[in-house]
């Protein structure tokens, strides 16, 4: 699920605060009024409740370059300049309970049949009404995939995407 600059908006990490964290790995920089430019570095403070983080964080002023939690169920989100939040969670039908969920905080009413329809790995677009529609050329890979199938991928990607520039 991506949006412009989530993590500007961690409130949105309250509505996962009955999760419990395993690990995270965030790297940031200190937005400074001066403008002069900080060196990236790793938080190092650990943190076991996800409110507990979210509070630390909305207490300081950082962009975020890396941003991965993980959880102890297993899910994870992960975000790369702050641009896209990605979601893994352990099943589809996690996945789907998810999207609904994020989509009741927006205010956005989805289709509980078209979330099963969506295929995994793919990325969609949606309209203020939650219809899906999928983004030419969006298949990618995830962290679990086995070598085969991201050799499968590797192949694709070349055939269909480097291919056509």
């Amino acid at each position: 699920m991506g949006s412009y600059n989530p993590l500007g908006n961690l409130w949105l990490f309250n509505h996962f605060n009955y999760l419990h964290i395993n690990k995270h790995i965030i790297h940031y920089k200190l937005n400074t009024a001066d403008g002069l430019e900080k060196p990236v570095s790793k938080l190092r403070k650990k943190f076991q409740k996800t409110g507990e983080l979210i509070e630390y964080l909305t207490s300081k002023n950082y962009f975020y370059n890396h941003f991965e939690i993980e959880f102890t169920n297993f899910w994870k989100i992960k975000s790369e300049y702050g641009f896209d939040l990605i979601f893994h969670t352990n099943s589809q039908e996690e996945r789907d309970d998810l999207i609904c969920k994020l989509y009741q905080i927006e205010g956005i009413k989805v289709n509980k049949e078209s979330i099963c329809q969506l295929k995994c790995n793919h990325t969609y677009e949606t309209d203020l009404y939650g219809n899906f529609k999928i983004v030419p050329d969006s298949w990618m890979p995830d962290d679990y995939w086995d070598e085969a199938t991201m050799e499968n991928w590797r192949k694709w990607y070349s055939d269909n995407i480097l291919n056509k520039h």
